[in-house]
């Protein structure tokens, strides 16, 4: 399919609109700090079996903290010996990423993205693994509410990465057919998902979690970052 047939883009949030450890690096300490509360060796055990390189502090691609969300980590955590557990975990949880949110700042430029690529007709969403509160939160913090169509996280009820459901959430909501859908992620998840949602276009950006390399291997395009979404598709208009 030519790039020039996308009608819409469904976006992830961390890693995509947001540069991921500059945002979930704190947060993610905070959150293993009340986990084990308040014990800072267990939180960087918690950290650890989680994602974070404890040499140099970042978060694995395709971690649980890079990937998953908040049930997945509340689970891990639970299994191996966090002070807090169960549900009451996946809820402090929820009210620590999501107050986060409060304080986050999209990728520059963004903004002007978003207006380009509605200027073109675009449908637009979001599909993260932060709950869908936590997802309003940021864009209504950031000003970008108003830019996008269709916001699906963990808990709204169309699955959870690698699996279609969101991706299939979003066309169904935008009446778009998946091959006219770009899905723009920072992680394998997202490139999976576009894979087995039969996506027209797969890019990935790298100002998340995941490598040039492994991106390449499954995503169409490999972008620095999300702005330049707007000569691509321009140069798909070209093209057709």
């Amino acid at each position: 399919m030519k790039r020039s047939e996308i009608h819409g883009v469904l976006f992830d949030k961390d890693g995509t609109l947001l540069h991921f450890e500059e945002t979930w690096g704190r947060n993610n300490r905070a959150a293993a700090l009340m986990a084990a509360e308040g014990d800072g060796e267990l939180a960087q055990s918690l950290l650890v079996a989680a994602g974070v390189d404890p040499e140099t502090g970042r978060t694995r691609s395709g971690s649980v903290l890079a990937a998953g969300n908040t049930s997945e980590i509340a689970a891990l955590w639970t299994s191996i010996g966090a002070r807090v557990q169960g549900d009451r975990l996946v809820d402090e949880l929820d009210i620590i990423f999501g107050n986060s949110m409060k304080q986050a700042s999209a990728i520059e430029g963004t903004a002007t993205l978003l207006e380009a690529l509605r200027a073109k007709g675009l449908k637009l969403g979001v599909a993260s693994s932060d709950s869908e509160t936590a997802i309003r939160v940021f864009l209504e913090t950031t000003g970008l509410a108003h830019h996008f169509d269709f916001v699906t996280g963990y808990d709204t009820g169309h699955g959870h990465k690698p699996e279609p459901g969101m991706l299939e959430a979003f066309c169904e909501a935008c009446a778009l057919p998946p091959g006219t859908v770009a899905v723009v992620g920072d992680n394998p998840q997202d490139m999976m998902m576009a894979r087995s949602g039969r996506a027209g276009l797969a890019v990935g950006v790298l100002t998340g979690t995941g490598s040039e390399e492994e991106l390449r291997s499954l995503a169409d395009v490999v972008l620095t970052d999300i702005t330049g979404l707007s000569d691509l598709l321009d140069y798909a208009v070209a093209e057709a």
